[in-house]
């Protein structure tokens, strides 16, 4: 075994650094396009990093560490220490080769010898950070940044910049008496700011993560949200979505208005589009031009105003109020089209303020007019399954927008659940492809849905002699 381990080690070890250079780069065009951008620049780069190391080679150098290699390279527009291009496994191994052959290092001895007590220190100064006052710990962590003789280059006057963001946004979660300091959150709000964000885990750095212990040991918070809290926030919103926008059914344009003007196709999930694209498509132009159309430039324009500088939806007597409308004939007009532009503007509300994407699949439930039983059904399953919730919307949605009323069945749960009652194989109404493993969770979803239906639904079940809920016999096959 000792023996197979050893062959199957990286051509780096044993063979020249042209042999290797060639492999790599033969590898990057098998898997993938040749005139690719991705395959361009990585061929480019490999080529600059091979030339970069032959030269160190020749000057009989035995200096192959990152930082070395990338100070050449970087004048050549190859891979670089900064933005960690060069520790790129391709980049490495090319190092590695050229190290072997000549002889040589690919670690920088004096910064090894450096990162240790420098580690060491300050491991035990961030210990002592945490536990002092929040601005205690910023200024400490400043002073250090501004200490660096670097300290005025673009990359150190920004990150100073964001430790400054990133101390303010914790200074007003604490005021606010939040004890939730994780990097998801304080990155959310850091990020329109200008601060340290989730995505490019810049809120991870070290400075960045001593300077939110610090606040989350002062505030008595925590700088991770634990997984229950995630899903019982997730379970509610869903939950307060449907049950709230049931209550606005009445301000709504009718199910029957978005069929006809053939709105069905963007109330699912979005696929090609991102979701905040999609909101502005269907809601900005085609609902606008739809649920609009009778309503003159002069009032839309009035209410556009209000809306703007009351921010809330106008009433109809403050759009009088502009316009001085005394005649009855104009007046009884105006609320016609003033009531249409506030449906338009409700529809909106409950387009972008929606949770995630994956809610608006049940804008279905809230505008059909005979979904009001499935309703309940929904909301207390929804309560009842606190994780998995995009599978979960995913497979609802396919079952009401792409089964149910699509074939135009029954829909009321008693008579779609009737005896003579077969269900088909979901996997054909599933938003996932063909094949995947998605596609037969979105089915067992469906099926494990009808089942709690079955077995909690009042038409369906009856209480035996000893007090439990037992499916009536007409549904025990279903």
């Amino acid at each position: 075994m000792t023996e197979q381990r050893s062959e199957s080690t990286s051509l780096s070890e044993h063979t020249h650094p042209d042999v290797v250079f060639e492999g790599l780069i033969k590898k990057i065009k098998n898997n993938n396009n040749r005139s690719s951008q991705y395959a361009v620049r990585a061929i480019e780069w490999l080529e600059i990093l091979n030339s970069v190391c032959r030269e160190l080679f020749e000057a009989g150098s035995k200096d192959f560490s990152k930082r070395n290699v990338s100070h050449h390279c970087a004048p050549c527009g190859g891979p670089i220490l900064t933005d960690q291009s060069i520790y790129k496994p391709r980049h490495r191994e090319l190092i590695k080769a050229w190290a072997k052959y000549a002889g040589g290092t690919t670690r920088d001895e004096k910064t090894s010898v450096k990162k240790v007590s420098v580690t060491e220190t300050s491991l035990e100064n961030d210990r002592r950070a945490i536990f002092a006052h929040p601005d205690e710990t910023h200024a400490d962590l400043l002073s250090k940044m501004l200490a660096n003789p670097n300290s005025k280059e673009p990359v150190i006057v920004k990150a100073i910049l964001r430790l400054n963001i990133l101390h303010d946004v914790c200074k007003k979660q604490y005021a606010m008496g939040s004890r939730d300091f994780s990097m998801r959150s304080l990155g959310a709000i850091s990020a329109p700011l200008g601060g340290p964000t989730f995505q490019d885990k810049s809120i991870y750095r070290p400075t960045s993560r001593t300077l939110i212990e610090s606040w989350a040991q002062f505030a008595n918070g925590y700088t991770r949200t634990p997984p229950q809290l995630l899903r019982e926030q997730d379970r509610k919103e869903t939950v307060d979505y449907i049950e709230n926008y049931f209550q606005r059914t009445d301000r709504l344009p009718s199910y029957e208005m978005i069929k006809k003007e053939g709105m069905k196709k963007f109330l699912g999930p979005g696929k090609s589009q991102s979701a905040q694209t999609n909101r502005i498509i269907s809601s900005m132009e085609l609902w606008r031009q739809s649920w609009t159309k009778n309503v003159s430039p002069e009032v839309s324009a009035v209410c556009d105003q209000l809306f703007v500088r009351l921010e809330k939806i106008p009433t109809v007597q403050e759009v009088q109020g502009i316009l001085d409308v005394t005649h009855p004939k104009e007046d009884s007009a105006l609320f016609t089209e003033v009531d249409c532009w506030r449906r338009y503007r409700f529809a909106m509300d409950m387009w972008i303020f929606a949770p995630t994407t994956d809610e608006t699949c049940f804008l279905w439930l809230v505008l059909h007019p005979e979904l009001g039983q499935w309703r309940e059904l929904v909301v207390a399953y929804l309560n009842s399954r606190p994780t998995h919730r995009k599978n979960l919307n995913l497979a609802l949605h396919a079952f009401f927008s792409k089964y149910l009323l699509d074939g135009n069945l029954k829909l009321t749960p008693k008579s779609f659940l009737a005896e003579d009652y077969l269900p088909p194989d979901f996997s054909d109404y599933s938003t996932k492809e063909p094949g995947t493993v998605g596609r037969k969770h979105e089915r067992a979803a469906i099926n494990a849905f009808i089942d709690y239906v079955l077995d909690r639904g009042s038409d369906f079940i009856d209480i035996d002699a000893h007090g439990h809920r037992v499916r009536k016999a007409q549904y025990r096959n279903n």
